[in-house]
């Protein structure tokens, strides 16, 4: 579809990607990241991060009418609220909102067709995962537990802070050059389950990572700039440097130490962790 069929797509009922005038967009071979909002917001700061470091033009917009209304001023340039970026590096599937989850199974089958249609290489999707605080105590409130993964989830990986997920028998080399073990036995749940569910029927390359956060309500940069790590390993060219996400946790630490000090309260975004069941208010996420 063309962006002059930008009110069609914006009027429809299912998720249309509507592609944007580019002169060079991702090709055939090109990896296509996944990152929609998770626990500790890692995955969405791991795309806008490599939106901004690789200068990643808009190359395509995802439009529906069940979509949060809203623009994501990027850049001193609004966007919708779930957008593909790219060239022939990478591309980035990017949104600050958790999908609705009538809008998980067709938004997951756009997203593959798309991928499929542009002859790109594997899809990589990250997300994070809540698990226990450093202390080894649980999480308190709703965000207690794994949401995007049940048993064998993050309580039961050891010391491992990553785990991944092979679609099909393919995608499994692309985990074992990231040096991310994989998971055995659990459940995952939301639009990362639609997305292995829907490449491993129609065998398209596809493998997701999960990174362990502890920081329910915040972003966690610690979790992000690990996964920035493991894209590194596997993303020819990519070459991100974690250190200002790292700068960044920084200076949200100190922040927050600051705010105990004077018994002022942070405000606690709502929940984007979980994937399952419909989605909150749309809110923006620092």
């Amino acid at each position: 579809m063309s962006a002059h069929d930008l009110v069609l797509g914006a009027s429809s009922t299912m998720p249309v990607i509507v592609d944007e005038p580019t002169a060079d967009g991702p090709g055939p071979g090109t990896p296509l990241l996944v990152c929609f909002p998770s626990a500790g917001l890692a995955s969405t700061i791991v795309g806008h991060h490599a939106i901004r470091h690789l200068k990643l033009p808009r190359i395509a917009t995802v439009r529906c009418r069940y979509l949060p209304s809203a623009a994501v001023i990027f850049d001193k340039r609004p966007n919708p609220p779930v957008r593909i970026h790219g060239n022939k590096t990478l591309a980035v599937a990017v949104s600050e909102f958790p999908a609705p989850s009538a809008l998980m199974l067709p938004l997951a089958e756009a997203l593959i067709l798309w991928a499929r249609k542009k002859e790109l290489g594997p899809t990589i999707v990250v997300e994070g995962v809540l698990g226990r605080a450093p202390d080894g105590a649980p999480q308190d409130g709703p965000e207690q537990g794994s949401p995007g993964v049940g048993p064998g989830g993050p309580e039961t990986w050891g010391k491992e802070d990553v785990m991944g997920i092979a679609a099909t028998p393919a995608s499994e080399p692309l985990l074992d050059k990231a040096k991310v073990p994989v998971l055995v036995e659990g459940i995952v749940g939301g639009l990362t389950a639609e997305l292995l569910n829907l490449a491993s029927i129609i065998e398209r390359d596809l493998s997701v990572v999960f990174v362990r956060t502890v920081q329910p309500g915040y972003p966690d940069y610690h979790a992000a700039a690990r996964l920035v790590e493991i894209l590194d390993r596997v993303v020819p060219g990519l070459a991100l440097d974690p250190k200002p996400m790292l700068e960044q946790a920084e200076v949200l630490e100190r922040m927050l130490k600051e705010a105990m000090k004077m018994g002022k309260t942070v405000p606690t975004p709502p929940d984007a962790g979980s994937e399952i069941g419909p989605s909150s208010e749309p809110s923006m996420y620092g």
